[in-house]
């Protein structure tokens, strides 16, 4: 079989990337994997310059002392070198690079005769020759609908809605989106496949030096950017909590990703003030966004690492998959689909409580370093289960493609 790897939303961010990664995995573990071919497809999007003048003047009305509107950043241009490199480790993959108007895909992708494409971010055109696979991100509109403008939910229902109706079949990342996508959309269950937990293992020990950041020897990870719904909050306080249970004023908190959320441009310095009000500013260190290598160099090195969000659109979203595949201890809000995750490497704490996230902080210190060699049994079964699920997912969209696509 022919498969092509739709790279359009995915490629523009690491955890899309990471996503594509999983997919490729379960790919690689399908019957007759070696039968197939793959064919990475990455639209190339160009930016008009009236595009840019909009925006320009968008960000210079925004700095008047004025109602302030949210303006959301241009998209940046694609790093295609690195974005190969990192798919290609997981799979022989071809390039197919589009540049053209979304409506002329099926002609431009004729030439490759693909038998299947996945994952579909938006739907594909009525039409469309080839039997593709549709996905659906997260519910977090109906969840926490004021962190989102009446603007963003609008769009966001009408697209999740247009998936839901016209998809052959349909991939989410937890049993949760799943079962949400049949309750707010009334999707078929049939047809919405939610693809079970699996870290990307086999990932190489870094070497690097970190001692431009200044760390302790001792210190717990946050890989987040700062969006609100990450709850960073809870974490801080918690910290506060952790240093009043015992003598660990050594171990520090350090935070990484990108610090300001574009809907809330006042957050980040909401959080420094209550940093500071907490008292712990010399054991905070916020990195701001740094690159891959030196996260994972972070992530490496760390006690454990800490997920207190409130929401994701998959179990402890992508930090938690690369932190097991790392074999770390990962300390996470017990909300719904972060309790998915079936490792005695994590330890949950209820979301939004930090005196119950300092409890489980101290209980994981006072685990000790761990240990354990990586399981190869569980790594096999998660990865098996993974290919299973794709395959079912895959085998129903396209008996059921003829039907839709006409």
């Amino acid at each position: 079989m022919r498969i092509g790897i739709y790279g359009d939303m995915f490629v523009e961010w690491g955890g899309g990337i990471d996503f594509l990664r999983i997919l490729l995995r379960g790919l690689n573990a399908l019957p007759n994997a070696e039968n197939n071919k793959l064919f990475l497809v990455i639209p190339i999007k160009k930016i008009s310059p009236s595009s840019y003048l909009k925006y320009y003047i968008k960000k210079s009305f925004n700095a008047l002392p004025i109602k302030k509107k949210y303006v959301a950043a241009l998209p940046k241009p694609l790093n295609l070198k690195h974005i190969e490199t990192v798919l290609q480790k997981e799979a022989k993959l071809e390039l197919i690079i589009l540049r053209h108007a979304p409506e002329k895909l099926a002609d431009v992708l004729a030439p490759y005769q693909l038998d299947f494409i996945l994952p579909c971010f938006y739907p594909m055109p009525i039409g469309f020759p080839i039997p593709w696979l549709g996905y659906l991100y997260d519910f977090q509109h109906k969840y926490l609908p004021h962190f989102f403008t009446k603007a963003e939910i609008t769009v966001r229902d009408l697209a999740f809605a247009e998936m839901v109706s016209s998809a052959p079949a349909i991939i989410v990342n937890a049993r949760a989106v799943r079962k949400d996508a049949i309750e707010f959309l009334g999707a078929n269950s049939q047809k919405v496949f939610a693809l079970p937990f699996c870290p990307l293992y086999g990932q190489e020990m870094l070497e690097g030096n970190l001692d431009k950041f200044k760390l302790p020897e001792s210190f717990f990870l946050i890989s987040n950017q700062f969006w609100k719904h990450k709850d960073h909050a809870t974490a801080f306080k918690a910290m506060k909590e952790f240093f009043a249970l015992g003598s660990n004023q050594h171990i520090h908190l350090v935070c990484t990703g990108e610090i300001h959320d574009y809907r809330f441009p006042e957050y980040a310095n909401e959080l420094r003030q209550l940093i500071k009000q907490l008292g712990i500013e010399k054991q905070v260190h916020l990195l701001g966004y740094i690159s891959k290598e030196e996260q994972v160099l972070l992530m490496q090195k760390a006690i454990a690492v800490l997920q207190p969000t409130l929401f994701e659109g998959g179990p402890g979203g992508g930090v938690v998959y690369e932190a097991l595949a790392r074999n770390k201890y990962v300390v996470l809000s017990d909300i719904p689909i972060n309790r998915e995750i079936e490792d005695e490497r994590c330890e949950f704490f209820e979301a939004g409580n930090p005196k119950d996230l300092a409890q489980k902080l101290v209980q994981t210190v006072n685990k000790g370093k761990l240990n354990k060699p990586l399981d190869k049994q569980l790594q096999q079964q998660q990865t098996q289960q993974l290919a299973s699920k794709l395959n079912e997912a895959i085998k129903f969209a396209q008996e059921n493609f003829k039907g839709i696509s006409v």
